[in-house]
């Protein structure tokens, strides 16, 4: 399937001025390499009728773009076709779609690095630009600080009565996005030494050869297993990222201000909470939700302690810590790290841990270490032996190392506590208000909540 200039025109008008077209031609290459891949996957995989057929409905749509022919021409064309003809043209054309928004998606990587590269000023989306805004309309920093103390931005994810593409499409997407992303950077192989376009080819292939849509109909658990696939995908990797970014640009502005005392982006979920209208959001789908999702922001946390165990291999012999640090290692008395302090207090850490996930979890996560210490009772208490960690490598000129894995783990915890999301509970109105009566009067707050007028009420809950 050929990929023509302006086939697809996922920024508007800007293809069809000159400087426009300009910056947009390294996006168009991609999506001509894409489309020319999936245009030979369909020419082997179904035949050269299929993939004229194909071809033969994207130049006709084209004619339509360029006004040589209208819709319902271009609709009388094709008027004829059965179902097994349509429906190689119709999944063609949907991996032609999902293909070219991978390209948008690496093309606007490439402009913001040129952006950032050329030293133009900020543009009006980034938190610079904003900043700058701020302080030019003469705000104090006390002045931002106590318009963000009350600021939160959460991506609630939420199981779309339309959403029905599957997982495999999902990782497959991830795949290709990431060997687009490796030829951005001018790599033609893999870490593997693969081709990149070959391993294109072989992803495009599996895209064709994968059916888009289930069967069935998802049940609210796999909801929630998919809703929690996004975690691993992006959100641990760019909701810490946007909050340090805030912190960042805020302490750049005023230097020495401490204006966040917790993360502005936190998300959330609908998915196995919204019970109005619902009868399959149950309890037991309630805890299945909250349980997984504890599970998630668990396993994550024990990936990335035993990768900052292999990381934080310094010697005591070579390098000093403090007594906070060399506190915490005393739990782990292995000989074999006796001259490894950090090694060890991560190590302790992942042994509370793992207590904490005994507690908590009806499964176990996989890198779990039993050493009979007590678990965390909270995220906050986690945080802060990451943070004696952390204060120790920055006192003793680590300050590198300390800015890297170790301080995406702390926004992690940070941000995503042990429950990893707010589940927003969704009810009718009349069971929240019997649900509140009985939790007042069992508290000794109010004996009949439900026989008091509106007013009374609204003063109770305050």
């Amino acid at each position: 399937m050929a990929a023509p200039v302006g086939s697809l025109d996922p920024i508007g008008d800007v293809y069809r001025t000159k400087v426009g077209r300009e910056a947009t031609e390294p996006m168009r290459e991609d999506i001509r390499l894409l489309g020319a891949i999936l245009g030979d996957t369909v020419r082997e995989q179904s035949g050269e009728e299929v993939f004229d057929l194909v071809e033969r409905a994207r130049v006709e749509s084209f004619r339509v773009r360029r006004s040589e022919i209208d819709r319902a021409q271009l609709a009388e064309m094709f008027d004829g076709l059965d179902i097994h003809q349509a429906i190689p043209v119709i999944r063609a054309f949907s991996h032609f779609a999902l293909l070219a928004n991978v390209a948008e998606d690496i093309h606007r990587e490439r402009r913001r690095a040129v952006h950032v590269a050329a030293g133009e000023p900020p543009q009006d989306s980034t938190l610079a630009a904003t900043y700058r805004k701020l302080d030019a309309a003469g705000l104090s920093a006390d002045t931002v600080a106590a318009g963000l103390s009350g600021a939160l931005v959460s991506p609630v994810i939420t199981a779309h009565p339309t959403e029905t593409r599957r997982r495999t499409i999902f990782d497959t997407q991830n795949h290709i996005t990431r060997l687009m992303r490796l030829r951005l950077h001018g790599q033609a192989e893999t870490e593997d030494g693969m081709s990149v376009e070959t391993e294109l080819r072989r992803q495009i292939l599996t895209l064709w050869q994968t059916a888009l849509i289930r069967l069935s109909r998802l049940k609210v658990a796999d909801e929630i297993e998919s809703g929690l696939r996004y975690y691993p995908a992006a959100f641990f990797e760019v909701i810490p990222k946007v909050n340090a970014a805030v912190r960042d640009a805020l302490r750049s502005r005023w230097p020495g201000a401490d204006l966040l005392e917790r993360p502005i982006v936190r998300p959330g979920s609908w998915i196995g909470g919204d019970r109005d209208g619902n009868p399959n959001v149950t309890a037991e789908v309630v805890r299945l939700a909250t349980g997984s999702a504890a599970y998630t922001a668990l396993t994550h946390y024990f990936d990335e302690l035993v990768a900052l165990e292999q990381e934080l291999s310094m010697s005591a012999r070579l390098v000093p810590t403090d007594a906070a640090l060399a506190e915490l290692a005393a739990a782990c008395s292995e000989p074999a790290r006796a001259d490894e302090p950090y090694r060890r207090a991560l190590r302790v850490v992942r042994g509370r841990l793992t207590a904490t996930a005994a507690a908590v979890l009806d499964r176990t996560p996989e890198h779990v270490l039993d050493l009979g210490l007590p678990p965390y009772r909270s995220a906050a208490e986690l945080l802060a032996d990451l943070d004696v960690v952390d204060a120790s490598l920055r006192e003793h000129g680590s300050a590198l190392l300390a800015d890297d894995r170790l301080a995406r783990l702390r926004g992690s915890v940070d941000a995503f506590g042990f429950h990893l999301c707010g589940l927003d509970m969704r009810q009718n109105s009349e069971t929240h208000q019997q649900v509140v009566a009985e939790l007042l009067a069992w508290a000794g707050v109010h004996p009949d909540y439900a026989s008091l007028p509106e007013e009374r009420r609204v003063e109770l809950l305050a």
